[in-house]
């Protein structure tokens, strides 16, 4: 049976996700939060002790349930790469549902927030371990090219998740320019086919060339070949 302070809980947790992604972890005033939520102060300590620890059991509700799905599209027997496309798939949908809270969180996390980095050590770096295996997986079944497997990370995240923070970042820049505004509202960016389409060609950039592969750019061909 449910406690019947529960519903305390979650429309304080409602309420903070609401003044987390506007104002940030520094930004965030306990006594603004209860006054949204309807709650006395009194009840928010005894549920959760301190603003840090508010911060740090929202960001786990966020963070959590995405962790298990992911670990669930990471397992199994299936092609390597298949289990990666869909663990990516499932962590850059999170990302992008999640994207103005996180633009957010990132900014405290580069300015030093405590709360912040509680949080990176604790918890989001979780997906990363998972995220890496099936890389060394992918390398071990011939699906990549030998290498680094975090260097291979960073491409992947680089090309197919960092955009949407980015993007977030940008439109929520005072005075944009109307041209890059309207690019952003409309280039699709944001979208979830555009995001499968980054992970699809960032797979597609760590894999080995074939014999039937266009030669890439930068390969010029033997002057002595050519002379043949």
């Amino acid at each position: 049976m449910a406690r019947p302070s529960q519903q305390l809980d979650e429309e304080l947790l409602r309420v903070g996700r609401i003044h987390l992604e506007e104002r940030g972890c520094g930004g965030l005033k306990v006594r603004e939060l209860c006054a949204g939520a309807g709650v006395n102060l009194g009840m928010f300590h005894y549920h959760f002790g301190t603003k840090d620890a508010f911060i740090g059991r929202l960001l786990e509700d966020i963070y959590g349930p995405m962790f298990a799905r992911l670990n669930l599209a990471a397992s199994g027997t299936a092609d390597p790469l298949e289990r990666l496309r869909s663990t990516l798939l499932v962590f850059g949908g999170w990302v992008r549902e999640n994207r103005r809270l996180l633009a957010r969180f990132t900014a405290d996390a580069l300015t030093g927030e405590p709360a912040a980095w509680t949080f990176l050590r604790a918890a989001e770096v979780r997906h990363i371990p998972v995220i890496l295996a099936l890389i060394v997986e992918c390398q071990a079944a011939g699906r990549f090219l030998p290498g680094s497997p975090l260097e291979a990370m960073i491409v992947i995240g680089g090309a197919s998740f960092l955009p949407l923070l980015i993007g977030t970042l940008i439109a929520g820049v005072d005075h944009l320019p109307a041209p890059l505004r309207l690019m952003l509202e409309q280039g699709g960016l944001f979208a979830e086919e555009a995001l499968a389409r980054r992970i699809d060609a960032a797979l597609r950039g760590l894999a080995p060339f074939s014999s039937a592969s266009p030669r890439p750019r930068h390969e010029k061909k033997n002057p002595a070949h050519a002379a043949h």
